[in-house]
Parts: structure tokens; C-alpha cells; sequence
């Protein structure tokens, strides 16, 4: 992908009563807000993954995860087809943890 697709997926955002409206109503997404179209860590200290500042995905109510870190040139990408999985399911969360915690 390029640099400007890139740029273009994790920039933009919600405004910042939009973002406490996103943690207070789904807490797995504290330390995210929303580009264009995709999750975006800012904060990775409050996050329930283990996550690095920019990175950016999705992860979808039937249970497709996909996270890119750009920062350490790595794409998880888990597809799952599980309705009301939502939220990344604990089985992604660990398998996302387990490759962040060897690179962190």
C-alpha cells in the first residue's frame, strides 16, 4: 500500500466527545478512534490489545480482524465467520499479543 493510502486510512478521526462516547460505549476500544474507515491506536497504553501508536484495522462483528503496525512492518490479518463474535474475540486478542509481545 502506498504512503498516501496509508496516510489516508488512519487520519481523519472523530471529534474528541465522539471518541469518550466510542470508549465509554465499547471499552475494548479505549485508546482507538476512527480514520477513514479503520481503527486507529492513539494511545496505546489503554488499549486491551497489545498495540503501538498508528497502527490501524478493523474488526468486524462476525469476527474478521485485521490489524496493520506499521511501525514494525507486520499485518495480522484472522477470518473468522461467527455471528456476534464482535469486540476481536479472546482467541484473537491472545494470537495478536503473543506476536506483539516478541516484537515490543
Amino acid at each position: 500500500m502506498s504512503h498516501a493510502g496509508v496516510r489516508f486510512l488512519t487520519h481523519g478521526g472523530i471529534l474528541p466527545q465522539q471518541t469518550a462516547q466510542l470508549w465509554e460505549g465499547w471499552d475494548w476500544m479505549r485508546g482507538y478512534t476512527y480514520g477513514n474507515l479503520m481503527r486507529v491506536c492513539v494511545d496505546e497504553s489503554l488499549t486491551t490489545l497489545f498495540s503501538s501508536r498508528g497502527e490501524y484495522g478493523w474488526d468486524g462483528w462476525l469476527g474478521t480482524f485485521f490489524s496493520n503496525e506499521p511501525s514494525h512492518g507486520i499485518t495480522l490479518l484472522f477470518g473468522t465467520q461467527q455471528a456476534g463474535v464482535g469486540r476481536t474475540g479472546s482467541l484473537v486478542r491472545r494470537i495478536k499479543n503473543i506476536v506483539m509481545s516478541e516484537l515490543t
